[in-house]
């Protein structure tokens, strides 16, 4: 019975983490779903293609993540407060990015490649300001390995729900994208600082309690070392042929449900799996990260820019099992870190490992597009 009520009492601190992994991400999510808006508003007289913008702006996302993302892992002797404080920070400059960059499309005094270039710059300083978001959310909820889970798997949450918008979108006849566009990004960054607004309620009153020091040098180095470069392998793979290479199909239908729908709620289905069904043992991990390298070697081979129905089923499973194998293996390493005696160090240190993986994985994309002249 206690059991049952301690559950129970966990269920909004699980619900809270799950928002701020869901919130974390909705930036990132919000600029590869404007692929239409950029092709047909922002790019159409310029010699730039929505692909090529997507391609340098998250390349320039995760680069800035990495940088904030790397630097945290020395600073886990911050204090409470000085999180809170931030989580705050970034909140603000977050929500001021995402409006201005809906401003200059609303207004339209910015457009073509003096878009480009502010776009870019917009893309780099608001990895850097959600990474803090991150480290701030990571302090608090590397203490409780449920928790934990709960925020890997909002961050597919969102991308799913961002999917849904998308496909959504699609159905609406003669959608007047000028509109579409700037309106997308100022909800964003409502949603951004209504989420960010009760971080410090949600924390205060039901975040566990936990010491406020580490010590790095009590954690495993073995076993650290083996997550990081798991899940820097698995976002390697993960950035090599999503969404870059996945639409390539020239089907628009295939891109809204085939690729961004089926590709983030597969993934979160691997969060959920992880959060009921869970492994840390080494053995057991690499095992599955070698049956994704088969399951994504396999459809890079496949995949074809001219796309029949029937191969895109084919397709669409191959791409559900790349997103359901990458979100568990990145809910599994996160709890593995966690478990370690120097949580907040060894779950920074993971979440570095899948940053340099994010920009390894979208430079190894940019690789293949060129070689392969898609």
């Amino acid at each position: 019975m206690d059991q049952q009520q301690r559950s129970t009492g966990r269920l909004p601190l699980i619900a809270f983490f799950a928002l701020l992994g869901c919130i974390y991400l909705l930036p990132f999510n919000t600029l590869i779903n404007l692929y239409d808006y950029y092709h047909s508003v922002i790019f159409h007289k310029t010699n730039i293609t929505a692909s090529s913008y997507l391609l340098v702006s998250n390349g320039l996302f995760q680069a800035g993540g990495l940088i904030v993302n790397t630097g945290a892992i020395f600073l886990s002797h911050l204090s409470h407060n000085t999180m809170i404080l931030t989580h705050i920070f970034a909140v603000v400059i977050s929500c001021f990015l995402l409006l201005e960059l809906g401003l200059f499309g609303f207004i339209n005094i910015v457009h073509g490649t003096a878009y480009y270039y502010i776009a870019c710059g917009v893309s780099f300083f608001l990895s850097a300001s959600q990474a803090l978001f991150d480290t701030a959310s990571l302090y608090f909820g590397a203490r409780d390995g449920k928790t934990l889970l709960a925020y890997t798997m909002g961050v597919n949450i969102s991308g799913t729900l961002h999917a849904i918008v998308y496909v959504l979108l699609l159905l609406v006849p003669d959608i007047n994208l000028y509109v579409v566009g700037p309106v997308y990004l100022f909800t964003t960054a409502v949603f951004v600082s209504l989420a960010g607004s009760s971080f410090r309620v949600g924390v205060y009153r039901r975040a566990p309690s936990a010491p406020s020091t580490e010590e790095p040098e009590r954690a495993n180095k073995w076993k650290l070392g083996f997550y990081a470069t798991h899940v820097f392998i698995n976002f390697v793979i993960t950035l090599g042929i999503y969404p870059h290479l996945m639409i390539r199909v020239n089907h628009l239908y295939f891109n809204a449900l085939v690729v961004f729908l089926n590709f983030n709620f597969s993934a979160l289905l691997g969060n959920i799996i992880a959060y009921f069904k869970p492994t840390v043992k080494p053995v057991a991990l690499f095992i599955i990260l070698l049956l994704r390298i088969l399951v994504c070697t396999t459809y890079f081979i496949a995949i074809t820019p001219s796309s029949t129905f029937y191969k895109d089923i084919g397709n669409g499973i191959m791409i559900a099992l790349a997103g359901a194998t990458s979100g568990y293996i990145a809910s599994c390493d996160f709890l593995g870190a966690s478990m370690l005696p120097s949580k907040i160090f060894s779950v920074r240190v993971v979440n570095a490992a899948l940053g340099l993986g994010l920009i390894c994985g979208n430079a190894v994309s940019y690789l293949i597009l060129y070689l392969t002249r898609y």
